[in-house]
């Protein structure tokens, strides 16, 4: 889960996103999850999205814990050059992290 932490001014283009992970919690349904998936789809709808739902591994939900994260959904964009990693936040911060076209 290693990834560089998005500085707050920089924002992404779907020209520049190859693949989008969702962290998520599946039951009970999580509602700023399920915008955040939609917001994804539709600003973004050439990435790859694959979403991982925390309750059903326990080791990832401890990663998530000893790293401070508390609040779902957590979202990391892989970028087409370099294929680097960027953690992006949750919804509030993947909102600020689109480029106003």
């Amino acid at each position: 889960m290693q990834a560089a932490t998005l500085p707050e001014s920089r924002t992404f283009s779907q020209e520049e996103v190859l693949s989008i992970e969702v962290f998520k919690r599946g039951t009970p349904p999580c509602s700023f999850c399920i915008q955040a998936i939609q917001f994804i789809r539709s600003r973004f709808p050439k990435a790859e999205l694959s979403e991982y739902d925390i309750q059903s591994n326990p080791d990832l939900w401890k990663q998530f814990n000893l790293a401070g994260i508390k609040t779902v959904p957590q979202i990391t964009f892989v970028l087409k050059e370099g294929g680097e990693r960027v953690f992006i936040g949750g919804f509030a911060e993947l909102t600020r992290a689109i480029k106003k076209n």
